[in-house]
């Protein structure tokens, strides 16, 4: 029999927490909601650049003219709706992993933006908005005080 060994607390919720973020991945794009049991939700990505703040959106197989994008206050909001094809019958898929529903997604804007100034255009699926920001917004690097090998 082998030895016992002290149960690590933060082992273990490390080990937790990394199964339930791959279970995440494996779920990504769906979540449930009061509306049904599945709510799609598109991939979404933002950064600063050049003195703008990019938000990229994942919208594939969706008609630009059935996005909605809107500022409200601080806060964009990005709408749409990826329609089924009727066409086609439940019962006759043989695999069926796309995503179809209606999604809304918001990011807040950084003090300084200009949301004004946004320009939204579309390219291979993604849409990219781009909204004009004020210097300070542009991340910058913070030290670590201290010393890093302290016995």
């Amino acid at each position: 029999m082998g030895a016992l060994l002290p149960w690590r607390s933060f082992r273990e919720l490390d080990r937790l927490s990394r199964e339930i973020e791959e279970n995440f991945q494996r779920l990504r794009g769906r979540r449930a909601s009061e509306h049904g049991p599945e709510e799609y939700a598109p991939a979404i990505e933002s950064y600063i650049h050049n003195g703008h703040m990019v938000v990229r959106v994942e919208l594939p197989g969706i008609d630009p003219k059935d996005v909605e994008i809107a500022v409200f206050g601080d806060v964009l909001r990005i709408k749409a709706e990826r329609k089924e094809r009727k066409e086609i019958k439940r019962e006759d898929y043989l695999r069926r992993e796309l995503c179809y529903g209606k999604f809304e997604r918001r990011v807040t804007l950084p003090e300084g933006a200009h949301s004004d100034k946004i320009r939204a255009n579309i390219k291979n699926g993604i849409v990219e908005i781009t909204i004009p920001v004020a210097k300070e917004v542009a991340p910058r690097k913070v030290p670590i005080e201290g010393h890093g090998n302290q016995k």
